[in-house]
């Protein structure tokens, strides 16, 4: 691996076809802002963070990277967003939320065993000016080799 978004990219088509083997659709964005107009029921947003020279369970010679991977779910059946179900059903984000969680745990991402480390669990949000939107956003942090050089100068 030579690059960060090499590894994000990895993931993404990693999720895309998670996604695409369970009939949730292939609908996953590797961006920073939403995109304007969402299609499905789900859809998931990758969203890369700060990185650091030291992940600090490794050592030198690894940067450490956030990322955030947001869930968007759509309810078809309850528009008011008044009931469990769109939360805790079958269809619900959060079944989709813990699967994917495990999902992303387990992986290797570009021939590389890349350990995702689950960091925060994000609260369930209604969004504004979508009617039947929920997201929700974990953050996991992962680790990967830098591409060293030395040169005589």
């Amino acid at each position: 691996m030579g690059s960060v978004y090499e590894i994000l990219y990895s993931i993404r088509d990693d999720l895309a076809n998670w996604m695409d083997a369970r009939g949730y659709g292939r609908t996953v964005y590797l961006v920073e802002a939403p995109i304007d107009e969402l299609v499905g029921q789900f859809a998931i947003q990758i969203v890369a963070g700060p990185d650091t020279a030291v992940h600090p369970n490794s050592g030198v010679g690894l940067i450490r990277t956030q990322v955030d991977i947001i869930v968007w779910w759509r309810g078809f059946l309850d528009p008011m967003g008044r009931g469990t179900e769109r939360i805790a059903g079958d269809d619900g984000i959060q079944q989709f939320v813990d699967v994917l969680r495990e999902h992303l745990t387990q992986r290797k991402y570009g021939g590389m065993a890349i350990a995702l480390l689950f960091r925060n669990g994000g609260t369930l949000q209604a969004v504004d000016g979508l009617d039947g939107w929920l997201t929700l956003r974990d953050s996991y942090d992962f680790a990967y080799e830098m591409t060293w050089s030395v040169t005589n100068g």
